[in-house]
């Protein structure tokens, strides 16, 4: 199918994590617009020459600004198939390499990267601290790690993870953890992270309104 056709789908009948917007001018609507929360991830501005894996990209909305940034090899992850990236990475003029491939499976014979991006993906699987060790076995030398978190007082104090095991509209586990920022810490110190960063913490709410997240970024250094 023709990639401006499977936007056009999409928007008319699909759905997209990430919006989008192509350099003809084309957008794609996502239930997330990541350039009104772009500068607290404090990504690099100038990434010539740097070599990225970004672990779950959804829509591609981080591949691209890294490419944007000059990357010279990107490589995407994603657990399945996702005809979607393909097509926007097309009209994007990116050079994003989106592979089909599962966290887990990955390590040093997959490569090293010197920046891995992995956000909102480790909430997803039923062992977090696995799957820090994975990232960090194909990190050269940073990582950047984003979550949703706990905001609750209560436990904010305290490295703990709530466990949601709420399911998605297919009916599969979609969340199974909320953990605190605390609790993203001291997985990292685990994992044997070298330096490790808190860099911000702010609310992302959904186009629609519906949803709202509040989110955590660690950079963590090999």
């Amino acid at each position: 199918m023709d990639s401006r056709k499977i936007i056009e789908d999409t928007n008319q009948n699909g759905w997209s994590y990430h919006k989008l917007t192509f350099p003809d001018g084309t957008v794609l609507n996502g239930i997330w617009d990541m350039s009104k929360y772009l500068e607290h991830f404090q990504i690099p501005e100038n990434l010539s020459g740097k070599s990225i894996l970004e672990i779950g990209p959804g829509s591609g909305y981080f591949s691209f600004e890294f490419s944007k940034r000059g990357a010279s090899k990107i490589v995407a992850i994603d657990i399945k198939p996702n005809k979607l990236q393909q097509a926007a990475n097309k009209l994007m003029g990116a050079n994003v390499e989106f592979l089909t491939k599962d966290l887990f499976t990955i390590d040093e014979s997959f490569g090293k990267f010197d920046l891995v991006f992995c956000s909102n993906v480790i909430i997803h699987v039923s062992d977090m601290f696995q799957a820090i060790q994975k990232i960090k076995q194909v990190a050269k030398d940073q990582v950047i790690l984003c979550n949703s978190v706990l905001k609750n007082p209560k436990f904010t104090d305290e490295p703990i993870a709530y466990f949601l095991g709420k399911p998605g509209v297919d009916g599969s586990i979609l969340s199974y953890w909320q953990p605190t920022m605390l609790c993203i810490e001291k997985m990292l110190e685990k994992a044997n992270f070298s330096t490790i960063k808190e860099i911000s913490r702010f609310m992302e709410i959904s186009e629609d309104k519906k949803i709202s997240n509040f989110t955590g970024v660690f950079h963590a250094f090999v």
